[in-house]
C-alpha cells in the first residue's frame, strides 16, 4: 500500500494515542547503548557512540516502524519536544549491573 505524508501522520496519532513515550537508555563503558520504550513493549533500538542526533533518529525509526510508517515519512511527522530537567536516574539495587549506566531519556513525539 503506497502512503502519503497525511495518512502516516494519521497512523502515527492512532498508534500513539497522545502518548508519550519515554525511553530507557543503558549505555555500555565500551561504547554501545540500549533504547527501550517504557510505554509500548518491542519499541526498542541500538548503537553504539553517543552521537544524539543518530540515537534520536534511531528511536525515532524504531517508533515508525512499530507503527507501521515507512522511515521516508520521519521528517515532518515526528519530533522529539526536549525537557530540560532529565538527568540520569540510579536503577534499583537489584537491577544494577556492572559497568552500566541507566539514564531516562524522555520524549514526547507528535506530528
Amino acid at each position: 500500500m503506497n502512503m502519503n505524508k497525511e495518512e502516516a501522520k494519521q497512523k502515527l496519532k492512532k498508534f500513539m494515542r497522545d502518548q508519550v513515550f519515554t525511553f530507557t537508555i543503558e549505555s555500555y563503558p565500551e561504547g554501545r547503548w540500549v533504547a527501550q520504550c517504557n510505554e509500548v513493549d518491542g519499541i526498542m533500538t541500538c548503537g553504539t557512540g553517543y552521537d544524539q542526533g543518530e540515537m534520536e533518529a534511531l528511536i525515532q525509526d524504531a517508533i515508525l516502524s512499530a507503527a507501521g510508517i515507512p522511515k521516508e515519512f520521519s521528517s515532518g511527522i515526528i519530533k522529539r519536544v526536549w525537557s530540560n530537567d532529565l538527568s540520569v536516574i540510579p536503577a534499583p539495587s537489584s537491577e544494577i549491573k556492572s559497568n552500566v549506566n541507566i539514564t531516562l531519556f524522555q520524549s514526547t513525539y507528535a506530528s
